[in-house]
């Protein structure tokens, strides 16, 4: 009887966080949210194809992207905070990602604003799902369209990556 009650008690533990699962915003929020990511996986290929101009039009259009978070973050609630702080650190990243001129603090600047988009494919429920990877050797993480894996932190010469969420 005893085994029932924790049996019961473990698996009420579980649905509850599972049913808690990510932040819900509202739905114009979503799609600002889903736009910032889906930019974020055009500036991955940019980088990874090594194309300056793209990158630099893809930065440009992210920024955009993140200012339409900005003007709909009262859609997230009490869960204001937490966006903006995410939002806060991506555009930080990105911008001293475009004034870095050391490829090394440039890159560290990337692989800190593709941290923040995981985060924010992570915490929010949306409509689109994105997949999520993850490179042992420098602790990159990304997403990306579907292809060949390609981590936009590492050199070409140095492959590194692998699929952890869909």
């Amino acid at each position: 009887m005893k085994f029932l009650l924790v049996l019961s008690i473990v698996f009420s533990a579980a649905t509850g966080a599972a049913a808690r699962g990510r932040l819900k915003v509202g739905p114009d929020l979503m799609k600002a949210l889903e736009r910032v990511l889906d930019v974020g996986q055009d500036l991955h290929a940019g980088l990874t194809e090594e194309k300056s101009d793209r990158v630099e039009i893809h930065l440009a259009q992210i920024n955009n992207a993140i200012e339409g978070v900005f003007k709909l973050s009262a859609e997230a609630g009490a869960n204001r905070p937490h966006l903006i702080k995410i939002v806060e650190q991506l555009q930080r990243s990105l911008s001293q990602a475009q004034v870095f001129q050391d490829p090394k603090k440039k890159s560290e600047e990337f692989k800190n604003a593709f941290s923040q988009l995981v985060l924010i494919a992570r915490s929010y429920k949306l409509t689109k799902k994105y997949r999520i990877y993850f490179c042992s050797k420098d602790k990159a993480q990304w997403i990306q369209k579907r292809g060949k894996i390609r981590n936009p932190v590492r050199s070409k010469s140095s492959p590194c990556g692998m699929v952890v969420e869909y």
